[in-house]
């Protein structure tokens, strides 16, 4: 218990390293522009924490996959 509250903030950082580099590779398999794929990760890699929310609130595209979801055939 003593190891985790002299190591959070190293614990953090490598947790939202981790979650940014999966995030990462779901940008890099995703077909999109080239500029707005290397602005979301040089975004997640420089931001520790504003990166991922940046990136989840405005770079994943919910409504636009609702929408081609309900309009299978």
């Amino acid at each position: 218990m003593e190891f985790l509250k002299n190591h959070i903030w190293q614990i953090l950082i490598v947790l939202n390293y981790t979650v940014a580099l999966s995030a990462v590779v779901t940008i890099l398999l995703k077909k999109v522009n080239p500029t707005k794929a290397l602005s979301y990760i040089i975004g997640l890699l420089a931001l520790p924490f504003l990166g991922l929310i940046v990136y989840y609130l405005f770079g994943q595209e919910y409504r636009k996959n609702k929408i081609f979801s309900r309009k299978t055939f």
